[in-house]
Protein backbone atom coordinates (compact mmCIF):
# COMPACT_ATOMS: atom_id res chain seq x y z
CA UNK A 1 0.00 0.00 0.00
CA UNK A 2 2.99 2.79 0.59
CA UNK A 3 4.14 1.50 -2.62
CA UNK A 4 1.19 2.24 -4.01
CA UNK A 5 0.48 5.54 -2.54
CA UNK A 6 3.93 6.23 -3.78
CA UNK A 7 3.31 5.84 -7.27
CA UNK A 8 -0.36 7.10 -7.12
CA UNK A 9 1.73 10.68 -5.60
CA UNK A 10 4.05 10.41 -8.62
CA UNK A 11 1.07 10.04 -11.09
CA UNK A 12 -0.97 12.86 -9.60
CA UNK A 13 2.33 15.46 -10.03
CA UNK A 14 2.69 14.30 -13.47
CA UNK A 15 -0.89 14.83 -14.07
CA UNK A 16 -0.43 18.26 -12.96
CA UNK A 17 2.39 18.64 -15.04
CA UNK A 18 0.80 17.87 -18.12
CA UNK A 19 -2.83 17.48 -18.92
CA UNK A 20 -1.79 15.21 -21.38
CA UNK A 21 -0.18 12.32 -20.39
CA UNK A 22 2.78 10.97 -18.31
CA UNK A 23 6.19 10.06 -19.27
CA UNK A 24 7.87 7.16 -17.99
CA UNK A 25 11.24 5.92 -17.80
CA UNK A 26 12.60 2.10 -18.22
CA UNK A 27 15.36 0.81 -16.58
CA UNK A 28 17.63 1.00 -20.10
CA UNK A 29 17.29 4.68 -19.57
CA UNK A 30 14.98 4.90 -22.18
CA UNK A 31 11.60 7.01 -22.29
CA UNK A 32 7.97 6.79 -23.65
CA UNK A 33 5.01 9.32 -23.56
CA UNK A 34 1.29 7.68 -22.35
CA UNK A 35 -1.89 9.37 -22.44
CA UNK A 36 -3.46 9.51 -18.57
CA UNK A 37 -6.83 7.89 -20.77
CA UNK A 38 -4.91 4.90 -21.79
CA UNK A 39 -4.30 3.78 -18.12
CA UNK A 40 -6.23 1.41 -16.85
CA UNK A 41 -4.78 0.47 -13.99
CA UNK A 42 -1.87 0.94 -12.05
CA UNK A 43 0.04 -2.72 -10.55
CA UNK A 44 3.29 -2.80 -8.03
CA UNK A 45 5.99 -5.08 -8.35
CA UNK A 46 7.51 -6.79 -5.83
CA UNK A 47 11.11 -4.87 -4.74
CA UNK A 48 9.93 -2.36 -7.28
CA UNK A 49 12.16 0.89 -6.45
CA UNK A 50 11.52 4.63 -7.54
CA UNK A 51 13.89 7.23 -7.60
CA UNK A 52 12.21 10.15 -6.26
CA UNK A 53 15.30 12.54 -6.05
CA UNK A 54 15.00 16.15 -7.38
CA UNK A 55 18.07 16.89 -9.13
CA UNK A 56 17.26 20.49 -9.91
CA UNK A 57 17.17 21.13 -6.21
CA UNK A 58 20.51 21.48 -5.24
CA UNK A 59 24.08 21.83 -7.29
CA UNK A 60 25.41 18.70 -6.66
CA UNK A 61 29.51 18.27 -6.75
CA UNK A 62 30.86 16.50 -9.39
CA UNK A 63 34.68 14.85 -8.82
CA UNK A 64 37.07 14.58 -12.00
CA UNK A 65 40.29 12.62 -10.88
CA UNK A 66 42.77 11.54 -13.33
CA UNK A 67 43.56 7.90 -13.09
CA UNK A 68 47.30 8.61 -14.60
CA UNK A 69 46.88 7.18 -18.50
CA UNK A 70 45.56 8.65 -22.09
CA UNK A 71 42.58 6.65 -23.18
CA UNK A 72 43.23 6.60 -27.23
CA UNK A 73 40.72 8.06 -29.76
CA UNK A 74 40.40 8.24 -33.48
CA UNK A 75 40.95 11.87 -33.68
CA UNK A 76 41.85 12.78 -29.92
CA UNK A 77 43.13 10.85 -27.08
CA UNK A 78 41.54 11.37 -23.24
CA UNK A 79 42.73 11.37 -20.33
CA UNK A 80 41.09 8.04 -17.79
CA UNK A 81 38.91 9.62 -15.03
CA UNK A 82 37.29 8.44 -12.31
CA UNK A 83 33.68 10.14 -12.00
CA UNK A 84 32.01 11.01 -8.77
CA UNK A 85 28.22 12.67 -7.96
CA UNK A 86 27.66 13.87 -4.56
CA UNK A 87 25.49 15.76 -3.05
CA UNK A 88 25.05 18.27 -0.56
CA UNK A 89 25.26 15.98 2.51
CA UNK A 90 27.92 14.23 1.19
CA UNK A 91 25.92 11.22 -0.27
CA UNK A 92 27.57 9.41 -2.83
CA UNK A 93 25.17 9.45 -5.70
CA UNK A 94 27.40 7.42 -8.80
CA UNK A 95 30.66 6.46 -9.33
CA UNK A 96 31.96 5.60 -12.60
CA UNK A 97 35.21 5.80 -14.94
CA UNK A 98 35.91 7.81 -18.36
CA UNK A 99 37.71 9.55 -20.47
CA UNK A 100 37.86 13.85 -20.98
CA UNK A 101 39.14 16.19 -22.95
CA UNK A 102 39.19 19.75 -23.83
CA UNK A 103 36.15 21.09 -25.97
CA UNK A 104 35.67 24.33 -27.99
CA UNK A 105 37.35 26.59 -30.24
CA UNK A 106 38.38 29.99 -28.58
CA UNK A 107 36.96 28.86 -24.88
CA UNK A 108 39.45 26.24 -24.75
CA UNK A 109 41.92 28.77 -24.60
CA UNK A 110 40.04 30.40 -21.39
CA UNK A 111 41.30 29.96 -17.84
CA UNK A 112 37.97 28.12 -16.83
CA UNK A 113 38.14 25.12 -19.16
CA UNK A 114 34.77 23.91 -21.10
CA UNK A 115 35.37 19.60 -21.55
CA UNK A 116 33.92 17.26 -23.08
CA UNK A 117 33.26 13.71 -21.19
CA UNK A 118 33.16 10.63 -22.33
CA UNK A 119 31.97 7.59 -19.93
CA UNK A 120 33.15 4.00 -20.29
CA UNK A 121 29.47 2.51 -19.67
CA UNK A 122 26.20 4.38 -20.42
CA UNK A 123 24.81 6.04 -17.09
CA UNK A 124 22.18 8.29 -16.30
CA UNK A 125 23.31 11.55 -14.63
CA UNK A 126 21.41 13.46 -12.36
CA UNK A 127 17.75 12.65 -13.82
CA UNK A 128 19.12 12.35 -17.68
CA UNK A 129 18.87 8.80 -19.65
CA UNK A 130 21.56 7.10 -20.06
CA UNK A 131 24.38 8.02 -22.36
CA UNK A 132 28.14 7.84 -22.54
CA UNK A 133 28.47 11.49 -23.88
CA UNK A 134 28.32 14.78 -21.84
CA UNK A 135 29.61 17.92 -21.82
CA UNK A 136 30.50 20.54 -19.00
CA UNK A 137 29.92 24.05 -20.38
CA UNK A 138 31.94 26.82 -18.36
CA UNK A 139 29.80 29.35 -19.28
CA UNK A 140 32.88 31.48 -19.31
CA UNK A 141 31.50 34.55 -21.12
CA UNK A 142 28.32 34.33 -18.74
CA UNK A 143 27.59 37.01 -16.58
CA UNK A 144 24.21 35.00 -15.14
CA UNK A 145 25.41 31.42 -15.95
CA UNK A 146 21.97 31.22 -17.34
CA UNK A 147 22.11 31.58 -21.21
CA UNK A 148 22.38 28.38 -22.34
CA UNK A 149 19.84 26.89 -19.94
CA UNK A 150 17.08 29.12 -20.21
CA UNK A 151 18.03 29.10 -24.16
CA UNK A 152 17.81 25.49 -24.02
CA UNK A 153 14.73 25.54 -22.34
CA UNK A 154 13.14 27.54 -24.85
CA UNK A 155 13.87 25.18 -27.41
CA UNK A 156 12.35 22.07 -25.38
CA UNK A 157 9.44 23.82 -24.86
CA UNK A 158 9.18 23.77 -28.85
CA UNK A 159 6.57 21.03 -30.65
CA UNK A 160 8.47 20.92 -33.78
CA UNK A 161 12.21 20.42 -32.30
CA UNK A 162 11.71 16.70 -30.98
CA UNK A 163 14.63 16.77 -28.92
CA UNK A 164 16.92 19.46 -27.08
CA UNK A 165 19.39 18.76 -25.48
CA UNK A 166 18.74 18.96 -21.08
CA UNK A 167 20.90 20.15 -18.55
CA UNK A 168 22.17 20.03 -14.61
CA UNK A 169 24.46 22.30 -13.07
CA UNK A 170 27.39 20.78 -11.04
CA UNK A 171 30.75 21.83 -8.93
CA UNK A 172 33.16 20.90 -10.85
CA UNK A 173 36.05 19.60 -8.99
CA UNK A 174 39.51 18.05 -11.07
CA UNK A 175 41.80 16.25 -8.89
CA UNK A 176 40.13 17.45 -5.56
CA UNK A 177 40.44 21.25 -6.87
CA UNK A 178 37.25 22.95 -7.32
CA UNK A 179 37.32 24.80 -10.74
CA UNK A 180 33.92 26.33 -10.74
CA UNK A 181 30.12 26.58 -11.72
CA UNK A 182 29.57 24.47 -14.35
CA UNK A 183 26.45 23.09 -16.86
CA UNK A 184 26.53 18.90 -17.04
CA UNK A 185 24.83 19.11 -20.64
CA UNK A 186 23.69 15.95 -23.06
CA UNK A 187 25.87 15.74 -25.53
CA UNK A 188 24.46 16.12 -29.23
CA UNK A 189 24.45 13.33 -30.91
CA UNK A 190 22.35 10.17 -32.44
CA UNK A 191 20.69 7.80 -29.99
CA UNK A 192 16.84 6.57 -29.13
CA UNK A 193 16.78 9.50 -25.80
CA UNK A 194 18.77 11.92 -28.13
CA UNK A 195 18.60 12.84 -32.19
CA UNK A 196 16.81 9.43 -32.63
CA UNK A 197 17.66 8.35 -36.18
CA UNK A 198 19.09 5.42 -37.21
CA UNK A 199 22.71 4.98 -36.77
CA UNK A 200 24.36 4.15 -40.14
CA UNK A 201 27.73 2.16 -40.58
CA UNK A 202 30.25 1.29 -43.23
CA UNK A 203 27.75 -1.10 -45.04
CA UNK A 204 25.27 1.20 -45.44
CA UNK A 205 26.16 2.11 -49.26
CA UNK A 206 22.97 1.93 -51.34
CA UNK A 207 19.31 3.13 -51.01
CA UNK A 208 16.79 2.68 -48.91
CA UNK A 209 20.38 2.40 -46.09
CA UNK A 210 22.40 5.15 -47.43
CA UNK A 211 19.58 7.96 -47.30
CA UNK A 212 20.24 7.93 -43.58
CA UNK A 213 20.69 8.47 -40.36
CA UNK A 214 23.11 12.47 -40.89
CA UNK A 215 23.80 14.61 -38.34
CA UNK A 216 24.80 17.49 -39.49
CA UNK A 217 26.50 20.90 -38.32
CA UNK A 218 26.62 24.06 -40.42
CA UNK A 219 29.63 26.35 -38.79
CA UNK A 220 32.13 28.41 -40.47
CA UNK A 221 34.12 28.45 -37.68
CA UNK A 222 35.09 24.49 -37.90
CA UNK A 223 38.73 23.19 -38.39
CA UNK A 224 37.51 20.73 -40.16
CA UNK A 225 34.56 20.88 -43.29
CA UNK A 226 33.21 17.57 -44.71
CA UNK A 227 31.87 19.74 -47.60
CA UNK A 228 30.60 22.93 -48.75
CA UNK A 229 27.33 23.18 -50.14
CA UNK A 230 26.99 24.43 -53.76
CA UNK A 231 23.59 26.74 -53.51
CA UNK A 232 24.87 28.83 -50.23
CA UNK A 233 28.52 27.92 -49.34
CA UNK A 234 27.91 26.52 -46.53
CA UNK A 235 30.64 25.15 -44.73
CA UNK A 236 29.18 21.49 -43.71
CA UNK A 237 30.68 19.20 -41.55
CA UNK A 238 28.82 15.34 -40.94
CA UNK A 239 29.08 14.35 -37.78
CA UNK A 240 27.21 11.02 -37.67
CA UNK A 241 28.49 8.62 -39.07
CA UNK A 242 31.93 9.19 -38.50
CA UNK A 243 33.75 8.55 -40.69
CA UNK A 244 31.15 8.76 -43.55
CA UNK A 245 32.28 6.30 -46.25
CA UNK A 246 32.69 8.27 -49.88
CA UNK A 247 28.82 6.84 -50.64
CA UNK A 248 27.27 8.29 -47.90
CA UNK A 249 29.25 11.24 -48.40
CA UNK A 250 28.20 11.69 -51.78
CA UNK A 251 24.70 11.45 -51.10
CA UNK A 252 23.84 13.31 -48.35
CA UNK A 253 26.16 16.22 -50.17
CA UNK A 254 24.27 15.33 -53.09
CA UNK A 255 20.22 15.78 -50.73
CA UNK A 256 21.76 19.08 -49.20
CA UNK A 257 22.84 20.46 -52.80
CA UNK A 258 19.54 19.56 -54.41
CA UNK A 259 17.20 20.78 -51.38
CA UNK A 260 19.83 24.84 -51.62
CA UNK A 261 19.02 24.28 -55.62
CA UNK A 262 15.47 24.60 -54.81
CA UNK A 263 15.38 27.08 -52.48
CA UNK A 264 17.27 29.50 -54.97
CA UNK A 265 14.77 28.99 -57.42
CA UNK A 266 11.59 30.99 -56.47
CA UNK A 267 9.47 29.48 -58.42
CA UNK A 268 10.15 26.39 -56.85
CA UNK A 269 9.85 28.07 -53.50
CA UNK A 270 6.25 29.63 -54.06
CA UNK A 271 5.43 26.14 -55.46
CA UNK A 272 5.96 24.72 -52.07
CA UNK A 273 9.15 23.05 -53.39
CA UNK A 274 10.80 22.82 -50.40
CA UNK A 275 8.80 20.55 -48.31
CA UNK A 276 10.13 17.79 -50.09
CA UNK A 277 13.33 18.30 -48.64
CA UNK A 278 12.95 19.77 -45.23
CA UNK A 279 10.88 19.69 -42.34
CA UNK A 280 8.87 22.98 -42.03
CA UNK A 281 7.81 22.80 -38.58
CA UNK A 282 11.15 21.90 -37.06
CA UNK A 283 12.93 24.99 -39.52
CA UNK A 284 10.49 27.74 -38.17
CA UNK A 285 10.82 26.38 -34.33
CA UNK A 286 14.77 26.72 -34.61
CA UNK A 287 14.21 30.70 -36.17
CA UNK A 288 11.57 31.14 -33.50
CA UNK A 289 14.39 30.25 -30.82
CA UNK A 290 17.54 32.14 -32.49
CA UNK A 291 14.86 34.93 -32.68
CA UNK A 292 13.66 35.14 -29.50
CA UNK A 293 17.16 34.88 -27.50
CA UNK A 294 18.80 37.13 -30.47
CA UNK A 295 21.59 34.43 -31.22
CA UNK A 296 24.20 36.08 -33.68
CA UNK A 297 25.96 32.86 -33.91
CA UNK A 298 23.15 31.21 -36.30
CA UNK A 299 24.17 34.39 -38.86
CA UNK A 300 27.16 32.86 -39.68
CA UNK A 301 25.81 30.30 -39.85
CA UNK A 302 27.51 28.63 -36.65
CA UNK A 303 26.49 25.88 -34.45
CA UNK A 304 23.51 25.29 -36.89
CA UNK A 305 22.68 21.49 -36.14
CA UNK A 306 20.57 19.45 -38.83
CA UNK A 307 19.67 15.86 -39.34
CA UNK A 308 18.12 13.12 -41.48
CA UNK A 309 16.84 9.59 -40.82
CA UNK A 310 16.66 7.01 -43.58
CA UNK A 311 13.95 7.71 -45.90
CA UNK A 312 13.12 11.10 -44.13
CA UNK A 313 13.85 14.50 -44.44
CA UNK A 314 16.24 17.32 -43.61
CA UNK A 315 15.21 18.96 -39.80
CA UNK A 316 16.68 21.29 -38.14
CA UNK A 317 18.04 21.37 -34.71
CA UNK A 318 18.36 20.60 -31.88
CA UNK A 319 19.93 24.08 -30.58
CA UNK A 320 23.49 24.91 -29.00
CA UNK A 321 25.58 27.43 -28.30
CA UNK A 322 23.88 29.98 -26.60
CA UNK A 323 26.30 31.83 -24.23
CA UNK A 324 27.47 34.39 -25.99
CA UNK A 325 25.69 37.70 -27.77
CA UNK A 326 22.19 36.26 -26.71
CA UNK A 327 19.58 37.25 -24.34
CA UNK A 328 20.56 41.17 -25.30
CA UNK A 329 19.57 44.02 -27.75
CA UNK A 330 22.83 45.50 -27.11
CA UNK A 331 24.80 43.69 -29.91
CA UNK A 332 21.94 44.01 -32.10
CA UNK A 333 20.85 47.91 -32.15
CA UNK A 334 18.00 47.09 -30.39
CA UNK A 335 15.38 44.29 -29.77
CA UNK A 336 12.54 45.91 -32.36
CA UNK A 337 13.95 43.72 -35.73
CA UNK A 338 13.95 40.70 -36.77
CA UNK A 339 17.99 39.12 -36.16
CA UNK A 340 17.50 36.54 -38.20
CA UNK A 341 14.80 36.52 -40.95
CA UNK A 342 16.89 37.47 -44.20
CA UNK A 343 20.61 36.43 -42.55
CA UNK A 344 20.31 32.47 -41.38
CA UNK A 345 20.43 29.78 -43.05
CA UNK A 346 17.95 29.34 -45.59
CA UNK A 347 15.16 31.83 -43.70
CA UNK A 348 15.11 34.20 -46.57
CA UNK A 349 14.08 32.27 -49.37
CA UNK A 350 11.46 30.34 -47.08
CA UNK A 351 10.09 33.43 -45.89
CA UNK A 352 9.03 34.49 -49.71
CA UNK A 353 6.30 32.24 -49.37
CA UNK A 354 3.35 33.05 -47.96
CA UNK A 355 2.23 29.66 -46.91
CA UNK A 356 6.04 29.40 -44.71
CA UNK A 357 4.67 33.14 -43.54
CA UNK A 358 1.22 31.89 -42.52
CA UNK A 359 2.77 28.46 -40.52
CA UNK A 360 5.09 30.92 -38.72
CA UNK A 361 2.39 33.20 -37.70
CA UNK A 362 0.54 29.71 -35.86
CA UNK A 363 4.20 27.85 -34.25
CA UNK A 364 4.99 31.45 -32.57
CA UNK A 365 1.50 31.84 -31.11
CA UNK A 366 2.17 28.24 -29.64
CA UNK A 367 5.67 28.63 -28.74
CA UNK A 368 4.33 32.45 -27.16
CA UNK A 369 1.90 30.93 -25.13
CA UNK A 370 4.25 27.94 -23.74
CA UNK A 371 6.49 31.30 -22.33
CA UNK A 372 4.24 32.90 -20.72
CA UNK A 373 2.26 30.49 -19.39
CA UNK A 374 0.65 31.11 -16.52
CA UNK A 375 1.63 28.06 -14.17
CA UNK A 376 5.27 27.77 -15.83
CA UNK A 377 6.14 30.75 -17.29
CA UNK A 378 10.15 31.00 -18.66
CA UNK A 379 10.33 34.07 -16.06
CA UNK A 380 9.30 30.91 -13.81
CA UNK A 381 11.93 29.29 -14.52
CA UNK A 382 14.68 31.87 -14.79
CA UNK A 383 13.56 32.79 -11.26
CA UNK A 384 13.61 28.94 -9.73
CA UNK A 385 17.38 28.46 -11.86
CA UNK A 386 18.82 31.87 -10.61
CA UNK A 387 18.04 30.99 -6.57
CA UNK A 388 19.55 27.80 -7.66
CA UNK A 389 22.67 28.95 -8.73
CA UNK A 390 22.86 32.19 -6.71
CA UNK A 391 25.62 31.11 -4.29
CA UNK A 392 27.58 28.84 -6.88
CA UNK A 393 28.10 31.81 -8.77
CA UNK A 394 29.45 33.67 -6.03
CA UNK A 395 31.92 30.99 -5.34
CA UNK A 396 32.58 30.81 -9.15
CA UNK A 397 33.79 34.55 -9.13
CA UNK A 398 36.10 34.65 -6.44
CA UNK A 399 37.73 31.32 -8.04
CA UNK A 400 37.91 33.71 -10.93
CA UNK A 401 38.37 37.36 -10.20
CA UNK A 402 40.48 38.84 -13.16
CA UNK A 403 37.90 37.01 -15.47
CA UNK A 404 38.33 39.39 -18.73
CA UNK A 405 35.26 40.13 -21.19
CA UNK A 406 35.82 40.65 -24.51
CA UNK A 407 34.57 44.09 -24.48
CA UNK A 408 30.67 44.54 -23.26
CA UNK A 409 29.36 41.75 -25.06
CA UNK A 410 25.83 41.91 -23.66
CA UNK A 411 25.39 44.95 -21.14
CA UNK A 412 25.58 42.36 -18.05
CA UNK A 413 29.36 42.06 -17.91
CA UNK A 414 30.19 44.31 -14.60
CA UNK A 415 26.83 44.43 -12.93
CA UNK A 416 25.96 42.11 -9.58
CA UNK A 417 24.47 38.57 -10.87
CA UNK A 418 20.85 39.74 -9.46
CA UNK A 419 20.90 42.53 -11.66
CA UNK A 420 22.26 40.57 -14.77
CA UNK A 421 18.81 38.32 -14.28
CA UNK A 422 16.69 40.99 -13.79
CA UNK A 423 18.03 42.27 -17.23
CA UNK A 424 17.46 39.17 -19.11
CA UNK A 425 13.77 38.89 -17.89
CA UNK A 426 13.33 42.32 -18.44
CA UNK A 427 15.05 41.46 -21.96
CA UNK A 428 13.00 38.50 -22.90
CA UNK A 429 9.46 40.71 -21.88
CA UNK A 430 10.51 43.41 -24.75
CA UNK A 431 12.03 40.94 -27.31
CA UNK A 432 8.68 38.52 -26.96
CA UNK A 433 6.74 41.53 -27.38
CA UNK A 434 8.46 43.13 -30.15
CA UNK A 435 8.51 39.41 -32.16
CA UNK A 436 4.46 39.53 -31.63
CA UNK A 437 3.94 43.15 -33.19
CA UNK A 438 6.55 41.89 -36.26
CA UNK A 439 5.25 38.52 -37.20
CA UNK A 440 1.70 39.84 -36.98
CA UNK A 441 2.97 42.42 -39.75
CA UNK A 442 4.52 39.65 -41.92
Amino acid sequence: MRRLTLLACLLLVSCMLSAQGIRIYKTDGSSSDMPISEIDRIECLPDMKFDVTDYSAEVMKMYVTKLGYKIPGEKEDREAVRVKLVNEAGDELLTTDGGIRLRGNSTSELEKKPWDLKLNEKTAMLGMPKDKRWVLLANYWDRTNLRNDVGLEIARRTTGMPWNPHSQYVQLYIDNKYTGLYLLCEKIKSSKNRVNITEMDATATAAPEVTGGYLLEFDYNLDTQTFKSSGFNFDVNIKEPDPATKEQLAYIQEYVNSMEAVLKNASQVQAHGYEKYLDVNSFIDFWLVGEVVMNKDFMGPASCYMYKDRNGVMFAGPIWDLDLYTFSGQPHGGVNNFLLKDWCLYYKALFADSKFVDQVKVRWQLLKASLENEENSIYDYIDKRSALISDEVQKDDKAYPKRQYSGKLTGDEYVTFPQAVSMMKDFLTKRIAALDELIRKL
